[in-house]
């Protein structure tokens, strides 16, 4: 009870600070053009606000209420200080795909915000009080997206997201959580009941955008689905019908004229597609996941309304992706016809490696192509190690298909035609189908670190991003680039990493969470990734530097298609080096409280990862003629110091 009492008392205090935070950041972002000399002030506010944040949260805990640990914690460990993240550059990244989104929130301070954020994302915004107007206003009017919160009048988050997943008409829409209460206990209770996310107050406006892009385009793909599968079934009832008339025409003609040999053939072939197509409208093209669920395309239908599920139509002969290989080959796992490798069925062959050489063939694959990463795993226990090696096969697969020298000839219309077959093959990955050896590697790293299918979704989106657009105007827009094909690998990786026990035990810590130190880093390497490959991308026709940076420094994109170095492109490139540094910074947090056996590699790739940015410093920012890389020797130098810091934590 007195846990529970706190966390409310929590909630009551974090909510108006939360509020001052956000509005804050939504006055610098108005001001720091027209009134610049007020920012120095609102970022002082903000820190004071984040300050107080994580008095509340480290202070009014049941262990530092109880007098035996009260002199233990006499002081706030710096950790709990950097929780908030400063808003980037002025100039909101366009939505991706503009939603009609619900807000719901018993205050209304923090509905005003809440819409005001969203509205400047594109997107349209309806608003509502607590659970029992949100289900009325959900059941008048369509939306994509529910954000909610969880404690409310009447009828709190919990019961309104319940009430959402029993109601098929709502069950399909996402459903994110933001609350002040961050109990660990209320995160998994939502999570469990089928919420999409959860995201504690202040949010990290950057996370909230890619989280509400990646909802909607989901939902997209799901009312498209439906939308699908109501054409097939109108379809097939059209031709059901037309065969009926068909067939009636045929029974009225007739004996002489039905033996007439010019007009039996055709009959006899209007009869064998008629068989056929009555056989197909009976099978498994047209059967519902579920009884009584009339309305969803079919397959496994997922807690979060999406489906999850295999393909719409199996394949030939009844041998789809979703078959069980008869001789279990493979237990508890669903192989592709030409996969199994048992050779019971015709066209079925040993393709299937073994788990050992699948994992070699991705430990070469890494060795080849990420020298510097692959130096990094090499200091992880063996499990460990391999599971990365299968992730980074993964990513660099999912890359492969934009950015290889094949995919480069390649119309943008086929592009995107891989890109959602590789997503429809992920999701079948994440419901167990295996279809080659980086499957079959995949499917063990699963098995071994269970982990969300979302950041897999958002990195493919962020592939999406390089389909269209090939100028940033922004460093915001920039980062949510950066997040979702770098950042995401963070929290892909996590799970693999672990973290200390002292962390998780740690008394100020009520939700043990690194995934802002994760997202960071991999945004810091994506960042030095782009300085690193600027002549490269300019090659084809790419520049991720953000526009304004370059208008600020006086540099244009003609002379950086060029190749021009003068001081303009050196103070630039300098500004670029110094951010990709912040970011390296903001990363090191999280890396102190990885596992122990995960924290040296990991320190011995940042450090090795952020000593490109010096390489480029000593080429005098020259990216267009000099390949910036560490040296293997420097590489092994610099081995005994991160273990020295990876030590001292």
């Amino acid at each position: 009870l007195m846990s529970d009492s706190l966390a409310e008392l929590r909630h009551d205090l974090c909510t108006p600070i939360n509020q001052i935070l956000g509005y804050s950041e939504l006055l610098e972002e108005e001001v720091v053009e027209t009134h610049p000399q007020v920012v120095a002030d609102l970022r002082r506010i903000q820190t004071a606000a984040t300050t107080m944040l994580a008095l509340v949260r480290g202070r009014l805990t049941a262990e530092l209420l109880n007098p035996s640990v009260q002199l233990a914690a006499a002081h706030l460990p710096e950790e709990a200080e950097s929780e908030w993240l400063p808003p980037g550059p002025v100039g909101a990244a366009p939505a991706v795909r503009p939603g009609r989104i619900l807000a719901v929130d018993d205050d209304a301070s923090n509905l005003d915000l809440l819409a005001k954020r969203l509205s400047r994302l594109g997107h349209l915004v309806s608003t509502a009080s607590d659970g029992v107007e949100a289900l009325d206003r959900a059941r008048q009017q369509p939306f994509d997206l529910v954000l909610l919160d969880v404690m409310m009048p009447r009828l709190d988050g919990y019961g309104t997201l319940a009430e959402f997943k029993a109601d098929a008409q709502l069950r399909p829409i996402p459903v994110v959580m933001i609350s002040a209460l961050d109990e660990l206990s209320s995160v998994v209770r939502c999570i469990e009941a089928g919420a999409e996310d959860y995201l504690p107050k202040p949010f990290n406006a950057t996370l909230l955008r890619a989280r509400i892009g990646a909802c909607l385009e989901k939902k997209a793909s799901w009312d498209q689905a439906q939308d699908l599968y109501r054409n097939l079934v109108q379809g097939q009832q059209r031709l059901d019908q037309e065969l009926s008339q068909a067939d009636r025409f045929v029974a009225s003609m007739g004996s002489d004229v039905r033996e007439d040999p010019r007009v039996a053939p055709l009959l006899a072939a209007f009869q064998r597609m008629s068989a056929a197509v009555s056989r197909r409208g009976n099978g498994a093209a047209f059967q519902h996941s579920g009884a009584g669920d009339q309305d969803q395309p079919p397959g496994r239908h997922h807690p979060g309304g999406f489906d999850r599920g295999r393909s719409l139509l199996l394949q030939p002969g009844g041998t789809g992706p979703g078959d069980a290989c008869p001789a279990r080959c493979h237990p508890g796992r669903r192989m592709t016809t030409a996969l199994c490798h048992h050779g019971q069925r015709p066209g079925c062959a040993a393709v299937l490696p073994s788990l050992e050489q699948a994992y070699e063939q991705c430990r070469q694959e890494t060795a080849q192509w990420a020298k510097t990463f692959y130096l990094g795993t090499l200091l992880m226990p063996p499990a460990k190690r391999r599971a990365i090696w299968a992730i980074y096969v993964w990513c660099r697969r999912t890359d492969e298909l934009m950015d290889s020298a094949e995919a480069q000839a390649r119309p943008v219309a086929e592009l995107a035609a891989r890109l959602d077959g590789w997503e429809a093959r992920t999701r079948e990955l994440f419901d167990g189908t295996v279809r080659d050896g980086l499957d079959l590697v995949m499917r063990d790293t699963l098995d071994r670190y269970p982990q969300p299918l979302q950041p897999y979704l958002e990195m493919i989106e962020g592939q999406r991003m390089d389909l269209h657009q090939h100028r940033y105007a922004s460093f915001e827009e920039l980062e949510l680039y950066c997040y979702r094909v770098a950042g995401t690998v963070g929290l892909m990786t996590q799970e693999v990493m672990g973290l200390d026990p002292a962390y998780t035990t740690a008394p100020w810590s009520d939700v043990p969470d690194t995934s802002e130190a994760a997202v960071a880093l991999g945004i810091a390497n994506q960042l030095t990734n782009i300085l690193r490959d600027v002549g490269e991308d300019r090659g084809r026709g790419r520049i991720y530097l953000p526009q304004q940076d370059l208008e600020r420094f006086g540099y244009s994109e003609v002379q950086l298609m060029q190749g021009v170095l003068n001081d303009n492109w050196r103070d630039l490139m300098r500004f670029q080096v110094n951010r990709a540094r912040e970011w390296f910074d903001r990363s090191e947090a999280g890396v102190r409280w990885l596992a122990p056996d995960a924290r040296w590699p990991v320190w011995a790739s940042l450090r090795l990862y952020r000593g490109i940015l010096d390489v480029i410093e000593q080429h005098d920012y020259d990216v267009f003629n000099k390949r910036a890389y560490v040296p293997r020797a420097g590489k092994l130098l610099d081995l005994p110091l991160s273990y020295v810091i990876a030590q001292a934590r």
